[in-house]
């Protein structure tokens, strides 16, 4: 299970980094390939100098460094798994972290990876802002609160959604989800992720996916988009980069797929955090 998008933290993977040569080897070549795209060393944001950890921590929630960052560290962690012998039998990952399983998988090379998550962070920035509220809803229930200027943005669970919204109309969303007794938290995010705020970065990220030839897949994965097996019609189509950041992430459909496939597996969150195996945990209680 590769994470998404507010499970980084400064110096997450440092130990690693300076303990684990393959680890520090993956890094290294991904900050390399970065490095002309995002005008910097990603390694400097990512294991700051001492004293610097604050300033690391407000640039790390630029959307257009958060993303590269997540993928150097789960790609990493990944392939130092593997390297000792943990090969995924299948894979999941949520919004940012499919592209870390398509790139595992061989759907992508590394090099249109670290191309994509730095246009699809550098183009997510630019949309307007907006609020992200999780809520213990069912899709179903969830769905009652979507209208205008609120979109259903994850299903993550039986009785876990998220709903984007505009920032103006947040006030609103959580005043009636207050009134109907319903628990809800803001995450900590800048921008109303997979929902139509996302719309003017449809076609600019069309643009720059659609010419990336896309690999077989060699390790199966889940989409976000469909919930189901990844397959040839999906990776055919060159809209699928630009409709994975705007439909809602389908998260809970794809876990349910791997379980139903491989019974009694064992779920590895492969990134920062345990936000992902959380969630897997608490299915067993809220179905």
């Amino acid at each position: 299970l590769f994470p998404g998008q507010g499970a980084q933290y400064p110096n997450m993977g440092r130990e690693l980094y300076e303990r684990e040569a393959p680890y520090r080897e993956v890094v290294e070549a991904c900050c390399e390939g970065l490095r002309p795209r995002l005008g910097l060393d990603l390694r400097d944001v990512l294991y700051p100098a001492s004293g610097g950890e604050t300033e690391a921590a407000a640039r790390l929630k630029r959307t257009s460094l958060t993303q590269p960052a997540l993928f150097v560290t789960e790609y990493a962690l990944a392939r130092l798994l593997m390297g000792w012998g943990i090969t995924p039998a299948a894979m999941a990952g949520h919004s940012i972290g499919e592209v870390v399983a398509a790139c595992v998988s061989g759907v992508l090379s590394l090099d249109d990876a670290l191309a994509m998550v730095v246009e699809r962070g550098r183009l997510m920035e630019t949309a307007p802002e907006g609020v992200m509220v999780s809520v213990a809803l069912s899709q179903k229930a969830a769905s009652m609160y979507v209208g205008e200027g609120v979109w259903l943005a994850a299903v993550n669970g039986p009785v876990a959604c998220v709903l984007s919204c505009a920032t103006l109309a947040a006030a609103g969303l959580e005043a009636r989800l207050d009134a109907d007794g319903v628990g809800f938290q803001r995450l900590q995010t800048s921008h109303a992720f997979h929902s139509g705020l996302m719309e003017p970065v449809l076609e600019p990220l069309r643009q720059v996916t659609r010419g990336m030839k896309a690999g077989g897949i060699g390790i199966p994965y889940v989409s976000n988009v469909s919930g189901a097996w990844m397959d040839d019609a999906e990776l055919a189509d060159g809209s699928y980069w630009a409709r994975h950041v705007r439909a809602p992430v389908r998260f809970h459909d794809g876990v349910e797929r791997l379980l139903g496939e491989f019974d009694g597996a064992l779920l590895l969150e492969v990134g920062p955090g345990r936000a992902l195996s959380q969630l897997v945990r608490a299915r067993a209680s809220q179905s």
